[in-house]
């Protein structure tokens, strides 16, 4: 069985006037130095809500979240990074609300 390699990944919302963002770190648990410190989301009107972050062997990682805004209702959707690349992908949706 291949098991992720020795990290630790925290993501938490923070709310703000006219939405929301998802902060995800990722914690190199040999070390304990930050590999990752971003900021998903902050557009104006827009909800994300209870972050999951599911990531792979490979260092892969897929997001997956609540997110609404005045034109949709809530619903699930999901964001996916690979090892490679530099940031987060535009969201998609998992289950429209």
């Amino acid at each position: 069985i291949r098991r992720p390699p020795r990290s630790t990944l925290f993501p938490y919302t923070t709310l703000f006037r006219s939405g929301s963002l998802i902060r995800y770190l990722k914690i190199n648990a040999s070390n304990n130095s930050i590999v990752w410190n971003e900021t998903y989301g902050g557009e104006a009107g827009v909800f994300y809500y209870y972050p999951e972050i599911y990531p792979d062997v490979d260092g892969d990682v897929v997001m997956v979240f609540n997110k609404s805004s005045s034109n949709d209702y809530a619903g699930i959707a999901w964001a996916y990074r690979m090892s490679s690349d530099q940031s987060m992908s535009s969201s998609k949706w998992l289950k429209e609300g």
